[in-house]
């Protein structure tokens, strides 16, 4: 029986949380009471992994402030961040952690007996759940949740949508003649109907499962026995005739299971492809500059790295700095650096990007598109330009260049970083630049909205020669 959680808020502890966001910093008209209301009022599930886009396109605000509206309610306590895995072939959230640094880069889903890469792009969802400090959610103790809301509202994405806008799971439902909570030692029995295809056999809880023919015969077995153990289930048959059948599920496991069948058709895959909704992916929060602002301690464990199919890396330098040290001296030097890395760390910010490091007088900078890191660059020219005018000295002439591509995101010197080849060409891009020059790859100038966002400034296309690559590569100057 699912255990009745009374709604109960730590009054005390949430106005001091939420203290702490009002001041974190300025926030747009009622965003923190928004989220207040959404803590005192929302149902259970509507606190059990929060998506911020949805939250955003819900109650009409913008995606980015929602965003960084849960990361700072994350780093103050109100809300715990998660990161899942989803099953790109039956949207299951396969793992969920609160850390990066308990992400690997590859991972199995027992139900699609598929093995899956981890990419930053795609199925890395990062969700927010209310603190059970604040006020606890029956989600917190998922042991008693029924067996149908384990199956609805836990096991599975809520953001898995099929043929391009139903709910996936909803579609689903007609799929799953059978599913139920088994004790160690029980035995439950499913007598019914089963049609042409395959028959996934799950234990959901312990993440084991495997599949039966369906049909294909003119006759075949009508039952079947079903053994859940540790770390396997087993059936004595290889295959079942379509039609009714008889069933019987035995758990000789120490712990609980869920047992559930879905009966799909042989043509699954193409019937029913699989989407989702828009969420927070991981290459969004890498390019969010409060995530690197607030959770400096996530790492990624895996010595592989986690894989992202497509940034647009952006690389500043300036143009003479030795000589400014030499000429106005080292505090208004450094003085004067600090400004040009103060303004263009808001530039980026207000294009969707985050800064990865800076390398002395350098910048690097990750954006989410081509379009966004090229009107940064625009804005950071006009930015330092009227840096200039303020102090009426020539002393900051900045170099930019930007290139996009596949990468990887890895720890170096205990930090996020990216790695590969791209990360080589936006650098070398950037050596090309000569005073004011902004310098775009052919791979960046080609994406959509760059040329709208470069309006009628004058480009020139040249070809150059860069370092570990064979061939010339086609550059745009602006």
């Amino acid at each position: 029986m699912q255990a009745v959680l009374q709604t109960k808020i730590d009054e005390p502890l949430l106005e001091d949380m939420l203290t702490n966001l009002e001041k974190a910093k300025t926030w747009g008209p009622r965003a923190v009471s928004r989220l207040e209301n959404l803590v005192r009022t929302g149902e259970d599930v509507s606190l059990f992994r929060v998506n911020p886009l949805k939250y955003a396109s819900e109650r009409g605000v913008p995606e980015q402030e929602a965003v960084e509206i849960f990361l700072y309610a994350a780093s103050v306590g109100l809300f715990d961040m998660e990161w899942n895995l989803l099953c790109p072939g039956c949207t299951s959230v396969v793992e969920s952690f609160a850390s990066l640094n308990n992400l690997d880069s590859h991972f199995h889903c027992h139900i699609c007996n598929a093995d899956n890469e981890a990419s930053l792009d795609d199925y890395i969802q990062i969700s927010f759940t209310v603190s059970p400090l604040v006020r606890e959610i029956a989600f917190h103790h998922p042991e008693l949740l029924s067996d149908a809301d384990y199956l609805m509202k836990y096991h599975f994405s809520r953001e898995g949508r099929v043929n391009g806008d139903a709910n996936w799971l909803e579609t689903m439902v007609p799929h799953v003649p059978f599913f139920s909570y088994l004790e160690p030692g029980e035995r439950k029995t499913f007598s019914g109907k089963i049609h042409d295809g395959f028959l996934v056999v799950s234990d959901l809880i312990n993440h084991t499962g495997t599949a039966l023919v369906v049909g294909g015969v003119e006759s075949g077995p009508a039952t079947g026995a079903i053994i859940i153990k540790p770390g396997l289930v087993r059936t004595d048959v290889a295959g079942l005739a379509s039609g009714s059948v008889t069933l019987t599920f035995q758990n000789d496991s120490p712990r609980r299971s869920l047992a559930a069948l879905i009966n799909l058709p042989a043509d699954y895959k193409t019937a029913y492809p699989v989407s989702f909704a828009p969420f927070l992916s991981g290459k969004r929060l890498l390019n969010t500059q409060a995530f690197h602002d607030l959770f400096r301690h996530e790492v990624i464990k895996s010595v592989e790295g986690l894989g992202i199919k497509d940034v647009t890396i952006l690389f500043t330098d300036l143009k003479g700095s030795t000589a400014l040290y030499e000429r106005i001296g080292d505090l208004k030097a450094f003085s004067l650096v600090r400004q040009h890395f103060d303004v263009l760390g808001r530039v980026i910010n207000e294009h969707g990007g985050a800064i990865v490091k800076t390398i002395g007088d350098a910048v690097m900078g990750s954006f989410m598109s081509s379009s966004e890191a090229v009107k940064a660059a625009l804005e950071m020219r006009r930015a330092i330009q009227d840096l200039e005018q303020k102090t009426g000295r020539r002393d900051l002439i900045i170099k930019i260049g930007i290139h996009r591509g596949a990468s990887i995101v890895v720890t170096l010197n205990d930090r996020l970083d990216y790695f590969g080849q791209t990360v080589n060409v936006a650098s070398r891009v950037q050596n090309l630049a000569n005073a004011d020059e902004i310098y775009l790859s052919e791979e960046v100038y080609n994406q959509e909205g760059v040329r709208s966002a470069l309006g009628d400034i004058p480009v020139r296309e040249d070809k150059a020669k860069l370092k570990g690559i064979m061939d010339e590569v086609r550059v745009y100057v602006a």
